[in-house]
């Protein structure tokens, strides 16, 4: 978790905008790019309609586990 503050404390410039600074992109997936789309991948499967709050925090506990 601290590895990924301090990536975004890095990107974002220091005029205090909150835009990033330009990153060389070299082509490459990392990591984080691939759980990024896995985790976007089951919240668009999510039907947040049908789900009961238990089931939601359930299930948030379970990316948070995951995902950290």
């Amino acid at each position: 978790m601290e590895e990924s503050s301090k990536a975004v404390r890095d990107a974002v410039d220091a005029s205090g905008t909150g835009t990033k600074k330009p990153v060389a992109d070299d082509g490459a997936i990392t990591m984080d790019d691939m759980l990024d789309q896995q985790l976007i991948e089951e919240l668009r499967q999510v039907d947040l309609n049908t789900l009961s709050p238990f089931e939601c925090m359930s299930l948030m506990f379970e990316w948070k586990k995951r995902y950290r």
